[in-house]
């Protein structure tokens, strides 16, 4: 088995994302072997679906994305279920992480308002956080952080202005904004409440005639209601996506058996941070299983992808804007990893444990056999390191006025030390409230181990 990381596989893909070549990015996708096994058929549509709704062809975009979002609702076949424990999980079909997962609600959406969708937009808003909560339950995770989306809500909240429904985005912005400050706080996920739904909420209320609340909110939020009072005719919503969420890499753990609590065996790392019960405890005094008393386990983590450009300031008609961060992906991401290493590193470790038993038993009957199915299993001791690369590292957004018709907007990105990149983009205001999510993928490369 290659050693290869999955990021590894697609260096070609990222060069053309850094460049902001999509169409050669969409060749990349499409030519590259490793994509177009069966296992990687949920990647290949999620990459896909990114590449074709940045080329801004929408409808090949809902395309890949509902075809990924079917396959990820696909039942794990028992075949997956046994690689997983016989031989690694990299070797299953890769059905998403809980955030790329709704992450595709979060496109469809956006590739439906470009279409003028806006029913459909609002399932898709909608989905995110049913989908979230069915994820938990099924997996039993009742603690999970990752049951609700803040930035989701926001999105439903956008649409039903869209839509003149100011009753029902009141509600959403609303439901956002007690995530950010559930826990004694106004953070949610690693971003903080962002000053544009502070002033969302505020002004939904008084669309909605809901004035005590308005003030109310006036008054937590230090915000006179003359100062946010939203007069424009028409508005744009910018949402900035930029870097890349960070990609996986294998790390290599060292485990211990020893005594536990009670006398039970438990596999421990150096350090006693790590405290796993051995998977097979009527086997713990056999004395064939010697070896196990240190073990290799391959896992993931999540490396950061530096990001390029740290700060966006729009200027329209004389006026700045900076849009505040919404959904910290990178945060989420790393958040979602750490949630599953108990149960992923139990299910290493019993896979291990069985393979150290056929090894045992195959050894009786034949050494050098015994010894070849050893280093067999040794090497097929690999991390799943595949993860959907064309994600932004984090979304932020704020609203902007516009005229009817052609504006011009100036943006300057704020680079390395500092350095200042101009750019200027047109946007053709056809709705009271339009929409665009602009990318910036530009990249340093991650500081992977080697």
């Amino acid at each position: 088995m290659s050693c290869r990381t999955y990021y590894d596989k697609v260096l070609g893909y990222h060069k053309d994302l850094n460049d902001a070549n999509y169409k050669a990015a969409e060749k990349d996708i499409l030519n590259t072997k490793f994509l177009k096994r069966n296992r990687n058929e949920v990647l290949r549509n999620l990459e896909l679906g990114k590449v074709f709704h940045l080329q801004q062809q929408y409808d090949s975009s809902n395309f890949y994305f509902n075809r990924a979002d079917l396959l990820m609702e696909e039942k794990t076949a028992v075949a997956d279920v046994s690689t997983a424990v016989l031989v690694n999980s990299a070797m299953t079909k890769y059905h998403g992480e809980d955030f790329e997962r709704v992450l595709v609600n979060y496109y469809k959406a956006l590739n439906y308002l470009y279409l003028n969708m806006n029913e459909d937009a609002l399932v898709e808003a909608k989905r995110i956080n049913i989908r979230l909560n069915e994820l938990a339950d099924k997996q039993l995770m009742q603690g999970k952080k990752y049951r609700s989306d803040a930035f989701a809500h926001t999105l439903q909240g956008l649409v039903y202005e869209r839509m003149n429904d100011y009753n029902n985005a009141f509600i959403s912005y609303r439901n956002a904004y007690e995530l950010y400050i559930k826990d004694n706080g106004n953070e949610y996920l690693g971003a903080m409440l962002p000053e544009q739904l502070k002033i969302d909420l505020i002004n939904a209320a008084h669309k909605s005639g809901f004035y005590a609340e308005r003030d109310e909110y006036c008054k937590t939020f230090n915000m006179p209601f003359n100062t946010v009072k939203d007069t424009a005719k028409q508005e744009l919503v910018f949402i900035w996506e930029n870097g890349l969420a960070p990609v996986k890499e294998q790390e290599d753990i060292m485990l211990f058996l020893v005594k536990g609590v009670g006398g039970d065996l438990v596999f421990s790392d150096k350090s006693g941070t790590i405290n796993i019960p051995f998977p097979l405890p009527d086997k713990k005094n056999d004395p064939s299983l010697a070896d196990l008393n240190v073990i290799r386990v391959a896992f993931p983590k999540y490396v950061d992808v530096p990001l390029y450009f740290t700060g966006l300031t729009i200027t329209s008609n004389g006026q700045s804007y900076t849009p505040g961060m919404a959904e910290n992906i990178a945060f989420i991401a790393r958040t979602n990893l750490q949630e599953r290493f108990l149960k992923e590193m139990t299910l290493m470790i019993s896979r291990i444990v069985l393979k150290k038993l056929a090894e045992a038993q195959l050894k009786k009957e034949n050494e050098a056999a015994g010894a070849l199915l050893g280093i067999a299993g040794a090497l097929a001791e690999k991390a799943d390191t595949r993860n959907w690369q064309s994600l932004p590292s984090f979304l932020a957004y704020t609203r902007i006025p516009l005229s009817k018709g052609e504006n011009t907007l100036n943006l300057q990105l704020r680079g390395p030390n500092g350095q200042i990149s101009n750019r200027t983009i047109t946007v053709n205001q056809r709705s009271t409230l339009g929409f665009i999510n602009y990318s910036t993928l530009q990249h340093f490369p991650p500081v992977l181990d080697r």
